[in-house]
């Protein structure tokens, strides 16, 4: 029972005694203070974490985005310097350096041997001390019938 001596269901108990009906919550709504001022303390505490919250997403965007920009200019990169470097070793022929026996006519010089097994681009008088080197010879002398060892480059792998 009640103040109206009536009995009241649950709904019509729910809507008299409900959020409006209450007297503390009625106190609230009347006097404004206490009320008001907590709701605008969560507002604020809720502003201040929406903006935390925001600045941190934000954050997050900057950094995964430079993390794929570098990642991006990283492959660009590597991409080049690995094409460049096909490209450079595509112009390159390889070549190896093999030895031979030769016995000496007449006429030769180690200047007219340096010629003929050194190469286009060899240093001769680099290539006839490794000659002489080679043949234990003393003096650029050479004789026919001799036999010298002597290198050469070839493109083709024997």
């Amino acid at each position: 029972m009640n103040r109206d001596n009536r009995v009241y269901g649950y709904n019509e108990y729910k809507e008299y005694y409900g959020r409006g009906n209450r007297m503390d919550n009625r106190r609230r709504y009347m006097d404004g203070t206490q009320y008001t001022s907590n709701r605008t303390m969560a507002i604020r505490a809720n502003g201040r974490r929406n903006k935390a919250y925001m600045c941190q997403i934000q954050r997050y965007l900057i950094i995964s985005f430079l993390a794929v920009l570098l990642t991006i200019l990283g492959v660009i990169l590597g991409s080049n310097l690995l094409a460049s470097s096909q490209s450079k070793a595509s112009n390159e022929v390889n070549t190896y350096k093999y030895y031979t026996s030769i016995e000496v006519q007449k006429g030769d010089t180690l200047w007219t041997i340096a010629q003929q097994y050194a190469g286009d681009d060899a240093d001769y008088a680099s290539y006839i001390e490794e000659v002489k080197e080679m043949n234990q010879l003393t003096s650029d002398t050479i004789h026919a019938g001799e036999y010298l060892t002597v290198s050469y480059s070839s493109s083709e792998f024997k």
